[in-house]
């Protein structure tokens, strides 16, 4: 194991990696978390909607983040 992450009691729903390898977002509930790797610390959370997190996804070169969720809504931010 290289690192275990702190989480809410939440299941993960979501998960992708930055082309860089060196932060992932997570989607748990209705909230998606940006993490460094290698201190496993989280940077960022981004929410807004109560809408649950079903898919996380990088752009090629790691400049944005595409956040979908349950209800249709899908969110295209710049980490």
């Amino acid at each position: 194991m290289l690192r275990t992450l702190s989480q809410t009691l939440d299941s993960v729903q979501a998960l992708s990696f930055r082309p860089d390898n060196r932060t992932l977002v997570s989607g748990t509930g209705a909230s998606a978390q940006l993490w460094d790797i290698q201190t496993g610390q989280s940077i960022r959370q981004f929410s807004g909607s109560p809408s649950t997190v079903t898919a996380t996804v990088f752009s090629d070169d790691g400049k944005n983040l595409a956040i979908a969720r349950e209800n249709g809504l899908l969110s295209l931010l710049k980490p």
